[in-house]
């Protein structure tokens, strides 16, 4: 016989009381509703910008049905991987927030007044511009030494 893992919530109803009583009931429930909440919350607040590309478009609208599943998930499992999963949501939302905020564009009119292709960007106390982008779409770091340049200090190879 099969195990039903959800059949404490859905069978054995008394005169419209759940077979472990509402107090058990809600008890029991509450994990999920509070793991359904801050994945909704961390969705919300991690979420890339919007964009025009429709494929995008199409995965923000199947994501926004993942709390409940995650929720429905919760149902089923045990209560210990419920917790991780609160506690997991809580600790990563924060953790991207403090990293954005530490990424976040220095000022908004400071692209605007060149040619658009440089963003000032603040990592705490110092200010560094993006560079420009190379024709092959790639971004290099002025600073790092090229490729072909030996870096100052180091001995050439026999044959160089």
């Amino acid at each position: 016989m099969p195990i039903d893992p959800t059949g404490w919530l859905f069978k054995g109803w008394t005169e419209g009381h759940p077979a472990l009583g509402w107090e058990a009931t809600a008890a029991y429930l509450s994990l999920p509703v509070v793991l359904v909440i801050t994945q909704t919350i961390s969705q919300k607040i991690l979420q890339p910008p919007p964009s025009e590309d429709p494929a995008q478009q199409q995965t923000q609208q199947i994501l926004k049905f993942l709390p409940l599943m995650i929720g429905w998930f919760a149902l089923n499992v045990p209560a210990g991987l419920g917790i991780y999963w609160v506690f997991n949501n809580a600790i990563t939302t924060a953790q991207g927030w403090y990293i954005r905020q530490q990424f976040k564009p220095a000022a908004a009119t400071a692209g605007a007044s060149g040619s658009g292709s440089t963003t000032m960007f603040s990592s705490g106390s110092a200010t560094m511009e993006k560079p420009k982008a190379k024709p092959s779409g790639f971004v290099v770091d002025e600073r790092l030494p090229k490729l072909d340049e030996t870096p100052a200090g180091a001995k050439k190879r026999r044959g160089d």
